[in-house]
């Protein structure tokens, strides 16, 4: 980490070197890389754009139009093309049509490969807010009740830019993968996410179809409550027909009684909704889950019958990508139920019978604590078939 920050400040310091140089020669208006959306592009915005990769998060700097080489970072390159265009070294900074508004910071690959996405990458779109989670369930199989946090989050379904009325059938199969969105078919469901607030939009910002997300007004502001963080669940997906579900991949859902609890000096915000809201941007990184203790928790799920034995699982340190179960003679594949990605389809140890052993995958399709086997039977209390929406179990373990 030390000598990364040094390498940084031995990168920026060749920046300044530039604009030092060339200060006295003047820009050309161009939206590309006119970080602070003074309608020129200048040495200023070089040197802002250098300030925003080294952490410093320059107050009103527009991140969208900030990654001018389109790699998909906002980093020192960045900053040293805005400076080489300034003083006519490169003729022109074109990224295609340039769209105002969020964008990411660090841009995964798409389809399989965004359930991997490590910690540490941020990701940066719009927010908006929904009440509570589906009845009984949310995308990923889980009840609200059973969560282990009241934040959570519901991630995009579908990628798919400029259409907002094809519904792809879910899951999402493998002949349209580049339109997997960061839901990624459930894959990602039971992870933790880290949530910053952004800048807030001083003019209209309504997921309107072919329209930008912040429009009219001064555009995209910072205020008291850039910089609030709070740590949120993946619970939820969102499948919506609006421009937020379907071009801002990584536009996060949150629970609406979670906004006024982001923190920042240590405080909850307490008035940022609803006066002080309008979708603001955020910026979110995948986590492990914070403080974690104890062990899964697993429960049949509303319906569950002894021959159809449906799962859910939760209380997880780092989210979930399979289960196994044993039928006696062989470990087998559990099946998900549909694209909820905390549910599964089990059988029993042996036909017919209530007796059930499991091990589980988590996001790097590894078994948790070290292969642990689950053994627990089907709930007494269900009888053969369970009403409750979350029918918890206890189990042992070898």
């Amino acid at each position: 980490m030390k000598e990364k920050n040094q390498m940084k400040g031995f990168q920026i310091a060749v920046v300044i070197g530039l604009l030092l140089f060339f200060g006295s020669l003047t820009g050309i208006a161009q939206d590309l890389g006119d970080v602070n959306n003074s309608g020129v592009t200048d040495i200023v915005d070089a040197l802002l754009t250098a300030q925003y990769y080294v952490g410093l998060n320059p107050a009103g700097f527009v991140s969208s139009v900030a990654d001018v080489n389109c790699s998909g970072e906002i980093d020192i390159v960045d900053a040293l093309l805005i400076a080489q265009y300034y003083v006519g070294l490169v003729p022109e900074l074109s990224c295609g049509e340039i769209t105002p508004g969020p964008t990411a910071v660090s841009t995964p690959e798409t389809g399989t490969s965004a359930p991997t996405s490590p910690p540490g990458v941020v990701y940066t779109g719009n927010s908006t807010w929904f009440t509570n989670l589906g009845m009984p369930y949310g995308g990923c199989g889980i009840t609200q009740a059973a969560l282990d946090t009241p934040h959570f989050v519901a991630l995009n379904v579908q990628d798919s830019p400029g259409d907002y009325t094809t519904f792809l059938k879910r899951p999402i199969s493998s002949e349209y993968e580049s339109k997997i969105g960061m839901f990624n078919n459930g894959l990602n469901c039971g992870r933790w996410v880290r949530v910053t607030i952004g800048d807030y939009c001083n003019g209209t910002n309504d997921g309107a179809i072919n329209q930008e997300f912040c429009r009219g007004g001064s555009g995209w502001i910072a205020d008291k409550y850039n910089g609030a963080v709070l740590d949120m669940i993946i619970a939820d997906s969102c499948h919506d027909g609006n421009a937020w579900c379907r071009d801002d991949p990584y536009h996060l859902d949150l629970a609406k009684a979670s906004l006024n609890q982001f923190v920042k000096d240590g405080q909850p915000v307490g008035d940022m909704d609803p006066d002080h809201y309008n979708n603001r941007q955020i910026h979110w990184q995948f986590i492990e889950a914070p403080d974690y203790t104890g062990d899964i928790r697993i429960g049949l799920i509303e319906g569950a019958q002894i021959w159809w034995p449906a799962i859910a699982v939760t209380h997880l340190k780092n989210g979930i990508h399979g289960v196994d179960y044993y039928d006696g003679d062989a470990w087998v594949k559990a099946e998900m139920n549909a694209d909820m990605g905390q549910s599964f389809i089990i059988e029993p140890t042996e036909e017919a019978g209530r007796e059930y052993r499991i091990r589980v995958y988590d996001i790097y399709d590894q078994l948790i604590n070290d292969g642990r086997i689950y053994n627990f039977s089907f709930p007494e209390s269900c009888g053969t078939q369970c009403t409750g929406q979350f029918n918890e179990v206890s189990y042992t373990t070898e």
